[in-house]
């Protein structure tokens, strides 16, 4: 019942009212995304170059990723 109370309290508040959290692993995935379509259609870099840039940004997604999913909640 106390806990219950508690999670009222933060929502009264407008603590917790959007996961701010979410919202920018979001958009993060968005521009590494664009910035990977943008590099294959609108340069003229050779096949390997681009092959190896967009494996780089689809690592540092996997990385956002991860991270936001093991991210310790707070009580």
């Amino acid at each position: 019942m106390m806990q219950n109370n508690n999670f009222n309290k933060k929502h009264a508040d407008g603590y917790e009212s959007l996961p701010w959290k979410h919202v920018v692993g979001f958009v993060l995935s968005v521009i590494l995304s664009a910035f990977s379509l943008w590099t294959v259609f609108y340069t003229g870099h050779s096949m390997k170059l681009l092959f190896v840039l967009i494996s780089v940004v689809a690592f540092s997604q996997a990385i956002l990723n991860l991270f936001h999913i093991n991210a310790p909640h707070r009580t």
